[in-house]
């Protein structure tokens, strides 16, 4: 059984947290030197790279693995310690759960003393892939498929509307949506990973094909109010826009998208984890539908 000098583990991985030498060197109190001299004596021990030297460095698959692995012993080792001792979850999350139901749901989880959340956002498909990479210890993310050594539970589902203000509908689609006016009205979407605002089209417009203008608004809160504004159109979860409904905004699709939502994590039954997935499951299910 290979031993491992978890110091060096350490740096590789506050490297990588940190996105540079010099700051996991900061985070650790040791200089940049002396981070690289350990990160190149694992790597020589492994008798491979571990960490592509690109700007910010980038762990490679065997370095992802070491990564992980440290990850998971941290986690075991905090639970023998016991309830004194701080202890950090890092959880990947969709931005839209974070902004609507994601903390009143674990809410009880963070009235333990010393427990603390390192959240790490994107849109709800790319979630799965920080946990495959060991960034996080879990994440909820619409693929239902688990990943090996983890396990899935689903909590339900997001309702998502195809929005706008009155004025804008006035402006841009007096008769409904067409397929010309679509080509030119301004839609605003999450990120370029985010596939929802072509899944209303594709709906609407199963033999269409075209390209439309986007505002990219990295921000549920934002995106909102870009659509406030009639800058833009765009898909928003009902229960961030519910209350503007008939008012300030109107639906200009007929139907809405539900996406289904799924909490992944390692198998591991530390008491920390355990916790958090009560939560998510008990509290967080009953927020969402």
């Amino acid at each position: 059984m290979c031993m491992y000098d978890y110091r060096l583990l350490e740096a590789l991985a506050a490297v990588c947290d940190q996105g540079g030498f010099e700051r996991g060197g900061e985070a650790l109190f040791l200089t940049q030197s002396a981070v690289s001299q350990r990160i190149k004596t694992l790597e020589d021990q492994e008798g491979q790279i571990l960490l592509s030297r690109s700007t910010p460095p980038v762990p490679t698959a065997r370095g992802r693995e070491l990564i992980k692995h440290l990850r998971k012993v941290r986690m075991l080792e905090a639970e023998m310690d016991g309830g004194e001792i701080v202890r950090t979850m890092k959880v990947g999350i969709n931005a839209d759960s974070l902004a609507t139901w994601f903390l009143d749901g674990i809410e009880p989880y963070l009235e333990k003393k010393g427990r603390f959340l390192d959240l790490k956002v994107d849109d709800q498909d790319k979630t799965r892939e920080m946990l495959r990479k060991g960034e996080v210890s879990g994440c909820i993310g619409s693929d239902s498929r688990p990943l090996q050594g983890c396990g899935v539970k689903r909590l339900g589902m997001m309702e998502y509307c195809l929005i706008c203000t009155p004025s804008f509908q006035d402006n841009w689609f007096p008769r409904g949506l067409d397929k010309e006016t679509v080509k030119y009205a301004p839609a605003v979407i999450f990120n370029r990973d985010d596939q929802l605002h072509e899944r209303f089209l594709k709906r609407i417009f199963p033999d269409g094909e075209f390209s439309f203008p986007v505002h990219y608004i990295p921000s549920p809160e934002q995106f909102l109010n870009m659509i406030l504004r009639g800058k833009a159109y765009g898909a928003i979860p009902l229960m961030q826009c519910a209350l503007y409904l008939g008012g300030s905004l109107r639906e200009i699709a007929d139907f809405r998208i539900d996406v289904d939502l799924f909490w992944h994590h390692w198998n591991m039954e530390t008491e920390d984890m355990k916790d958090l997935t009560r939560c998510l499951i008990e509290r967080g299910s009953a927020l969402i539908r």
